[in-house]
């Protein structure tokens, strides 16, 4: 078994880690996002999911202060993290997020679309714990994107820019790396395209890779050995030719973290949701109840962020 770590939100004093997919709604349509592709029913649905046509939950057609009211009834600290979609398309999301409990904090992934600067510099920065602005092509207004992000940065929100680096977006990326690192002096994300079952994707070919190898120095998926970007791509490469099989087997999902989608309904995390929805427990807006133990789970793993929170034995046989 190969125990990964600790628990790093506890380590940081929090309870609870809670992923909240407030909407699967999207003012883009990225060709390479598995989520517009879900929406627009280009994927079948797996067996126990339903992921054909559009995602199944709409957004909870409730008053926003029940969201404040659900995550201040929380017996403890929690860091939340919130995605979708894009979550500032959720009504009220600013005030939500100045109603909850001081002692929450907040991460945010958003395209900046659905927001004003004024909008953005009204969060309370004290309880940001960090924003990814995801940049996209596909943005009608590039140039309001680097003036939200520059506002941010001045402001003082902990923020990084994300670019998807899909092979037909890599002759931007000198450009994008110029105007956010260089010039304005903002950490940058290349995230390494593994595709999927939405968009399928075999991994780069060598120029790609060694393009890419120059930009180790980005904030990249930071391991413990330190992997450059190219190297970390040739990772990502293999696992998809040759998937790694892994069984989680002492899991904290729905223990100490969990995840909601825009309906309310609790998952013990994302893996859950798109395979197992009988999995749920419960609705946050409601009646829910987490699980009292750490537990062995029959799905494969993919949750790369909370890999530090589960012990697993690699080289696991699926076949059965």
């Amino acid at each position: 078994m190969d125990l990964i770590g600790t628990e790093p939100y506890r380590r940081l004093g929090f309870k609870y880690s809670i992923c909240w997919m407030c909407t699967w709604r999207c003012n883009l349509k990225c060709q390479y996002c598995g989520v517009y592709h879900i929406r627009e029913g280009h994927m079948p649905g797996p067996e126990g999911g339903s992921l054909a046509g559009e995602f199944r939950e709409k957004d909870a057609k409730v008053p926003y202060q029940s969201w404040i009211d659900a995550f201040n009834k929380l017996d403890g600290p929690a860091v939340i993290d919130i995605s979708g979609g894009e979550p500032f398309l959720f009504p009220n999301m600013f005030e939500i997020i100045e109603g909850t409990e001081e002692y929450h904090q907040w991460a945010i992934t958003s395209n900046l679309c659905a927001s004003t600067v004024e909008q953005l510099l009204s969060l309370p920065k004290n309880r940001i714990k960090g924003m990814t602005a995801s940049f996209h092509l596909c943005n009608p207004d590039h140039e309001g994107f680097f003036t939200k992000i520059g506002a941010l940065a001045d402001y003082g929100i902990p923020l990084n820019v994300n670019f998807v680096a899909h092979p037909s977006q890599l002759s931007y990326v000198k450009a994008i790396h110029r105007r956010v690192v260089d010039d304005m002096g903002i950490a940058l994300t290349l995230e390494p395209y593994s595709g999927g079952d939405v968009v399928p994707f075999r991994g780069y070919n060598k120029k790609e890779l060694d393009f890419l190898g120059n930009y180790w120095g980005c904030e990249i998926f930071t391991n413990d050995e330190g992997k450059s970007f190219a190297q970390q791509s040739r990772d990502i490469r293999e696992r998809m030719l040759e998937p790694e099989k892994q069984e989680v087997v002492h899991c904290n999902a729905g223990v100490t973290r969990f995840m909601i989608a825009p309906d309310g309904t609790m998952y013990p995390c994302n893996v859950m949701y798109m395979k197992a929805r009988d999995k749920a427990i419960g609705n946050f807006l409601g009646e829910w109840k987490l699980h009292r133990e750490f537990h062995r789970c029959a799905l494969p793993c993919t949750c790369g962020g909370d890999a530090e929170n589960v012990v697993r034995v690699v080289g696991a046989d699926w076949s059965t």
